[in-house]
């Protein structure tokens, strides 16, 4: 199928084929089907090639009369996939194999073919029509362009096209079978629109890149190695890439498959300001005293347990206020065992700091031991904080009237994005650090800080 490329095997590809061969078997013995299946997974996983290159051909070769109706989200992918099925079919190694299975010679086009048993492979794409067509299985393969991942209305014709076209094309709706797979792209795709609507139609199989609380069957948490699905192709480095590249909140969806609204879930993206760096020197203007002189900046960190990339980092936010107006500078995650952490919060630190600046960390596990030692090695105002028994949840919710009322304003720098998509995307990103840091600078000026000194 794909010559000169090296295989790297997944434990999940032998799953994926195991649960197709089910199907198939089933449909053979004309038993009936409990449910529909939906895959969520990520790109690059070799999905494409099991579900819409290998599956039918494999089918074939255990009954050559099934019929496949095979879509994608564009003409030119489903036809790509439909040769390659087909040059799988034709291909030599599988003719020494099994010689009886032939394409019949004037039904063999690039985006049909039909073996001479009359087992049919039909191609078509979400524009496509299918009057008059019918199958055993239909596969829709990558439904949604991933290039068109903001579009709610890609995303509605999609669903459109499922309800109205695809949807009734099996030919015996007792027992064949619908099987969608798509990474995530949004939360109004054709998988969100089917889960919530028909829940009970369909099997859900989801499998994030990294571990999460999304992983369904559950039960598959269990093949997960250092929290990676495919730690093989798909190592933290490799994951670390992505997510700069993708940033936050397209690499929930085609990663994590948890996508988050493109406006936010419990916090919103235009609720958050950026400032030139000028109009905020230009708020802090006082013609009696030097601009830095008047600004006091504060610091929270929120320390992580360890340097390992699965863990959350250190999360490391520096405000002020002007008024009732929360001014964040600069933002940092890192991720450093505890005595590179503690050097590097002396070396990044001193050029935010007044003597008046408060240092406020949460004081968890190692935090009291940072704590203690920039006490001993400091003469910063360090104060400890404890989160108190509200849930992450609970806590965010409280602030969000503060972040609605437009008085967040984010000092205009390369942090701005990263900082943004973690909080819109919370609960459901990988990491909240920042959210809980945030929390802790709303909650000092509101004097509700109180609540949370230990």
């Amino acid at each position: 199928m794909e010559p000169g490329v090296e295989y790297i095997d997944g434990w999940f590809i032998k799953y994926l084929c195991d649960r197709l061969q089910q199907e198939c078997e089933r449909i053979i013995r004309k038993e009936r089907k409990q449910k529909d299946i939906i895959i969520n997974i990520p790109p690059r996983t070799s999905k494409s090639l099991i579900i819409s290159v290998a599956f039918p051909v494999w089918c074939w070769l255990k009954d050559s009369r099934l019929k496949f109706i095979c879509a994608s989200y564009s003409s030119s992918l489903s036809l790509e996939l439909s040769v390659k099925s087909r040059d799988l079919l034709q291909s030599d190694w599988l003719k020494a194999r099994f010689p009886n299975l032939h394409i019949k010679d004037d039904s063999n086009t690039k985006s049909s073919f039909i073996n001479i048993d009359g087992g049919q492979r039909i191609s078509t794409s979400i524009e496509g029509t299918l009057t008059g067509k019918g199958a055993n299985f239909l596969l829709v393969d990558d439904p949604q362009m991933p290039s068109q991942a903001e579009s709610e209305a890609e995303s509605q014709n999609t669903i459109n096209w499922f309800k109205g076209t695809a949807y009734n094309r099996l030919n015996n709706e007792k027992s064949d079978v619908r099987i969608i797979v798509q990474q995530r792209l949004n939360e109004k795709d054709l998988t969100s629109y089917l889960l919530e609507n028909s829940p009970e139609s369909y099997e859900h199989i989801c499998l994030p890149v990294e571990l999460t609380d999304d992983v369904k069957p559950e039960s598959l948490k269990e093949f997960y190695k250092d929290n990676l699905l495919w730690p093989d192709r798909f190592d933290t480095q490799i994951i670390e890439q992505y997510k700069k590249n993708l940033g936050s909140r397209k690499y929930a969806g085609q990663y994590l498959q948890s996508p988050a609204p493109a406006d936010g879930l419990l916090f919103k993206r235009d609720w958050f300001k950026i400032i030139k760096r000028s109009e905020f020197d230009i708020r802090f203007k006082n013609k009696d005293t030097p601009d830095q002189d008047k600004i006091t900046w504060n610091v929270i960190i929120d320390p992580a347990e360890t340097e390992k990339q699965n863990n959350d980092p250190t999360g490391i936010l520096v405000y002020c206020y002007k008024g009732d107006e929360l001014y964040i500078n600069w933002i940092q995650n890192v991720r450093k065992d505890f005595t590179n952490l503690l050097k590097y919060l002396r070396e990044v630190l001193p050029s935010y700091l007044k003597p008046e600046s408060r240092v406020m960390i949460e004081g968890k596990s190692s935090g009291k031991s940072i704590i203690s030692q920039l006490k001993l090695t400091t003469n910063w105002n360090v104060i400890e904080l404890q989160p108190g028994r509200d849930s992450k949840f609970i806590r965010a919710e409280s602030i969000t009237a503060f972040a609605e009322s437009g008085k967040l304003h984010l000092i205009e720098g390369n942090w701005n994005e990263e900082y943004i998509s973690q909080l819109i995307t919370f609960p459901n990103g990988k990491h909240d650090e920042l959210v809980d840091c945030t929390v802790y600078a709303v909650k000092n000026k509101s004097k509700q800080i109180e609540f949370f000194l230990a």
